[in-house]
């Protein structure tokens, strides 16, 4: 896969994730599994995070308007494609359970566990989420030279 089609393709992504999980918890909290304090904190939680990845996807997107030459796009390996894809997916895919199983009053104690979970999620997953999306979105210098038709891994030393 080349390396505009993954940054499509994750960026779009984890805004997809972002939007779900906020749905998520606007769903159970009119469902009434979740109060409207709780909610906030959830979104207080999850929003900050996401849009600080979302704010660089859209700043590339934005400063990258014009489609780029499929020629000169690097191919990306397997393994970074796959895990690009599957950090945010574990990682969504535990948020969203906390916020449902918080909504159902089920495996946690109190709503301090719930944001203790989040938490050490957020710092576990933050890290490896953050070294994709700053790497694929923010290398501004090999970006600039794949659009003036050079070969970033040719640079001279």
């Amino acid at each position: 896969m080349n390396e505009w089609r993954v940054k499509l393709l994750v960026g779009f992504y984890l805004i997809g994730i972002q939007c779900a999980l906020v749905g998520v918890a606007i769903y159970e909290m009119f469902i009434g599994g979740l109060l409207f304090q709780q909610f906030t904190t959830i979104l207080g939680f999850v929003v900050p995070l996401f849009s600080g990845y979302i704010s660089v996807i859209v700043k590339f997107f934005v400063t990258h308007r014009y489609l780029p030459r499929l020629k000169t796009q690097r191919q990306i390996s397997a393994p970074f494609a796959v895990l690009s894809l599957f950090f945010p997916t574990l990682f969504g895919a535990f948020l969203g359970g906390c916020i449902v199983l918080a909504g159902k009053n089920m495996f946690f104690r109190d709503f301090d566990d719930v944001k203790t979970a989040i938490g050490l999620a957020e710092a576990a997953f933050g890290v490896y989420i953050g070294q994709f999306v700053f790497t694929l979105f923010e290398g501004a210098a090999e970006v600039k030279e794949i659009h003036a038709g050079q070969d970033p891994g040719a640079r001279q030393h």
